[in-house]
């Protein structure tokens, strides 16, 4: 019988015998055994692995999958936010909300998208190739030393994934602050209009209409031609700004919901919070060129 060993923390050591008992009992694997030892002073757990010479090479692809499953599933977010530790300086309520955003940048989390969950996958199979390159030749590993000298290129990835989440948590940071500083604009600004029909048109142009259904008219609207092509305004910027100026106490979107339309939709709303509606049909939207 051939022995292979496992060296790492108690708690993830434990975890790993759980996932081979039911490997190997899923497999039908006979006369394998698994026990566990502990070093307390070096807060240390090995797991003794033995196996039948025979099946070497399926017992240590039964190994490899295992712990690549316990370096993604339980050291991975571990791992992302000792990075982050050593590399940003935030409040200790500002960290708790980006260790969130790194979990759903690395997977962890159901709101994560589907690219995420699938990039967690290929991470995992770097690994597991990495495994099996490693524990062909050897008989014990030290998962800690493992993946501090074996797994580089995925600390690598690691580190750039936590970045990315820390951008992501700064943008959001800055755009609630921007929210918030237009929604005071909003209370403290006297309402011009009871209501602002907002139609969008298929060339990427928008008109604004009051509740008479007449174009309502702007010294920004008609600064626009001039600032659109000097590229200092976008649309999108415009209509924020005049819906700011106006404060209206209701908006109608006509809009047929494409990807353009939603970010301003989503910031408008956000801004004039129950303030806005969809159309579902009117002759504003037909003199679009299409229906809502």
């Amino acid at each position: 019988m051939e022995r292979f060993m496992i060296v790492d923390t108690r708690q993830n050591i434990d975890k790993l015998k759980a996932e081979l008992d039911s490997t190997f009992k899923h497999a039908s694997a006979g006369n394998v055994v698994l026990s566990i030892s502990e070093d307390p002073e070096e807060k240390l757990a090995y797991l003794l692995c033995g196996h039948p010479k025979d099946a070497s090479t399926q017992f240590k692809r039964f190994i490899a999958e295992a712990i690549a499953g316990l370096i993604i599933n339980s050291i991975e977010s571990m791992l992302a936010y000792n990075i982050f530790e050593q590399n940003y300086c935030f409040s200790v309520s500002e960290r708790e909300d980006i260790f969130q955003e790194i979990l759903r940048h690395t997977g962890e989390r159901e709101k994560s998208s589907g690219c995420t969950f699938l990039y967690r996958i290929h991470r995992r199979n770097a690994i597991l190739n990495k495994l099996l390159d490693y524990i062909a030749t050897t008989d014990m590993i030290i998962i800690k030393g493992f993946i501090m000298f074996r797994l580089k290129d995925y600390l690598v990835e690691l580190a750039e994934i936590v970045d990315k989440a820390v951008d992501s948590f700064l943008l959001e940071k800055d755009y609630n602050e921007f929210i918030l500083l237009l929604r005071r604009l909003t209370k403290t600004n006297e309402s011009k209009v009871d209501f602002v029909h907002v139609v969008f048109y298929p060339e990427g142009f928008f008109k604004l209409f009051d509740k008479r259904r007449k174009v309502i008219k702007s010294g920004l609207l008609e600064k626009a031609g001039d600032e659109q092509d000097q590229e200092e305004l976008s649309y999108d910027d415009l209509l924020i700004n005049l819906l700011v100026s106006l404060v209206p106490k209701k908006i109608i979107f006509h809009s047929c919901g494409n990807e353009r339309t939603a970010v301003v939709k989503k910031m408008i709303r956000d801004i004039f919070s129950g303030q806005l509606k969809e159309c579902t049909g009117c002759y504003l939207c037909v003199s679009r060129g299409r229906g809502c």
